[in-house]
């Protein structure tokens, strides 16, 4: 499986909103009736729920240990990191050295992210790796999808704002 599969194959699982609740048949009109004017789940499709769960989380760990094979197969030299400001914002991105990328926060003067560094404090700011010893693609790709994921390029959300 190249990178690119793997990826594929977790949009493929489809972990949004909708489709998590099509797999534990919430669309399904027959998972809550009401009842003195509650709605009630019952145990049988609570099973079903849990099992549709289970599933999805098997899935998950499947493609997380594809996900780390990789990794050994394809070493590189990019990292992926993540910046967690007091406020609660999220910053991604992607480099081949933290040291020289980051200088102590100045790297980021040009950026929005780096008003949001001056305002806090470089210190104050949680920096984590979240991936390393990736090509530049997959960085990249990585870096994207985290964006995407979290929400980071939404203003009021995120300073992954250009």
């Amino acid at each position: 499986m190249t990178f690119e599969e793997l990826m594929n194959s977790i949009q493929n699982l489809g972990i949004t909103k909708s489709n998590i609740e099509k797999r534990c048949n919430f669309y399904s009109g027959k998972l809550t009736e009401l009842s003195k004017g509650r709605m009630v789940v019952s145990e049988e499709h609570i099973q079903q729920i849990a099992h549709a769960l289970e599933e999805l989380s098997e899935e998950v760990a499947l493609l997380a240990e594809e996900a780390r094979s990789l990794d050994a197969k394809n070493m590189g030299q990019y990292c992926v990191y993540e910046f967690t400001f007091p406020d609660g914002k999220k910053y991604y991105g992607s480099t081949i050295n933290t040291a020289t990328r980051w200088k102590g926060g100045n790297g980021y003067k040009t950026q929005i992210v780096g008003k949001a560094i001056e305002k806090f404090g470089w210190d104050r700011v949680e920096k984590r790796i979240i991936a390393e010893n990736l090509t530049k693609q997959n960085a990249a790709l990585i870096e994207r999808t985290l964006i995407k994921a979290t929400g980071a390029d939404i203003p009021g959300i995120g300073y992954n704002i250009y």
